[in-house]
């Protein structure tokens, strides 16, 4: 399993926003091949940072999306709701719990 992080900081007042267009992604994600999930998580020390988790079967089926135009079009909707560009944190999963469905 393949875990791709974006930390995302939020223009105040927009999170009916944020939060649409990533249930959008969500659902384009979905027919991704090696797609497994993800989730929007946010920052409980602060209302303007979030994370959003995906969750792939493997790299190379990340990188493949990385590299598509549909990482793009996925991204666009996303990132006009913030402040400032998105950084990207990757990580392998050596252990992966069973309850989460890894």
């Amino acid at each position: 399993m393949f875990v791709a992080t974006a930390e995302e900081r939020m223009i105040p007042g927009r999170r009916p926003e944020m939060e649409a267009a990533h249930r959008e992604a969500a659902g384009r994600l979905s027919g991704e091949p090696g797609f497994l999930g993800a989730r929007l998580l946010h920052f409980a020390g602060g209302p303007y940072r979030y994370a959003y988790e995906m969750s792939w079967a493997s790299r190379d089926e990340w990188e493949r999306f990385w590299e598509s135009e549909g990482f793009a079009r996925l991204r666009e909707p996303i990132d006009a709701q913030l402040s400032e560009p998105f950084t990207l944190t990757l990580y392998n999963v050596p252990v992966a719990d069973a309850a989460a469905g890894g």
